[in-house]
């Protein structure tokens, strides 16, 4: 077998035309092969591009739907025709079909930074105030729902998720999660990145870069401020899935606005018994200090406001 494969081979480097031939055919098979994977590659995306997102299922009625016909004249004594009768269907389903709506738009929803900036408030130069501000004029902006990203799990099923300007701004635009996306948001325009807090796009890294900088606090060791990073723990892990912008502050509660709460950003009122709040991140401004609420007995009554927080007699703390 060695001899004649040896044998072989020398007569194909002699043949000149033996070795194109082998050469061609080698080519062949190359390019077939690669043909076969591009095919697969692409039936796979088509399929996650061209998945309906409607949530409905294509369906025409036909006669196995038909379960029985019923008169809708309210005459019984008359020889039933097709005018005074209509179908009860027996599939339990609504006639559908798909249309362009129903599928992923990638051109949908989508900005670019110069529109998101034209939207954002007047900002009064004091980053407290002005973080406040900003996220709450994001309030009730909703994820895309046309303009998504279909993933594959693990178990053949499919989740999606849409557009958001805030996964835009971090190079994320179709993140799972776009609640760190948010505050990193108002971090930037507020100001505050400027002067050196810590923007992630991962809530538990955001935290854990907040700790190492000396300006995340425990519930036991900070009272909440308008302006501050609230961070919470929903999932019990011990590790922050969720980061919002403390507005209001009471004995009590606080008032936080959140991205990615209920797929849009929405504003929660949180017990401060509240086991899901982690902490707080307060960080510490150059030229507009972090300030401490001095007025006695403040309530829910008498809830701290950023404008409120801006007159106070600062606190000066600095980075690490």
């Amino acid at each position: 077998m060695a001899e004649s494969l040896f044998d072989w081979l020398r007569k194909l480097n002699k043949d000149k035309k033996i070795r194109r031939t082998a050469i061609t055919v080698l080519c062949l098979v190359l390019v077939a092969v690669s043909l076969f994977v591009l095919r697969q590659k692409k039936t796979t995306g088509d399929a996650m591009t061209e998945m309906a997102i409607c949530g409905i299922p294509e369906h025409t009625h036909n006669e196995s739907c038909v379960d029985e016909r019923i008169t809708i004249c309210g005459d019984d004594e008359h020889v039933p025709d097709d005018d005074r009768h209509e179908n009860v269907w027996s599939c339990g389903m609504e006639e559908h079909v798909h249309t362009s709506e129903c599928f992923p738009d990638p051109t949908a929803d989508t900005e670019s930074p110069e529109i998101w900036e034209a939207a954002l408030p007047k900002l009064s130069g004091h980053p407290v105030s002005d973080i406040v501000r900003i996220a709450e004029s994001q309030e009730g902006y909703t994820e895309s729902a046309r303009n998504v990203e279909v993933t594959e799990r693990g178990d053949g099923s499919y989740e999606m998720h849409g557009y958001t300007r805030y996964g835009a701004f971090v190079g994320l635009p179709y993140c799972d999660n776009w609640s760190a996306a948010f505050a990193s948001f108002c971090l930037h325009y507020s100001g505050m990145e400027e002067n050196g807090a810590i923007r992630d796009t991962e809530c538990g890294e955001m935290q854990r870069r907040w700790e190492d900088a000396g300006v995340f606090s425990g519930t036991d060791a900070h009272s909440a401020q308008p302006g501050d990073l609230v961070f919470f723990d929903r999932d019990g892990n011990g590790i922050a899935d969720s980061v919002g912008i403390v507005t209001n502050a009471g004995a009590a509660y606080i008032e936080a606005i959140e991205g990615n709460s209920n797929e849009k950003v929405e504003k929660n009122r949180i017990s401060l018994s509240d086991g899901t709040i982690l902490g707080y991140g307060a960080p510490a401004l150059s030229g507009t200090p972090d300030v401490v609420d001095e007025r006695p007995g403040t309530t829910e009554e008498t809830p701290v406001t950023a404008e409120d927080r801006s007159c106070r007699r600062p606190v000066r703390r600095r980075f690490r």
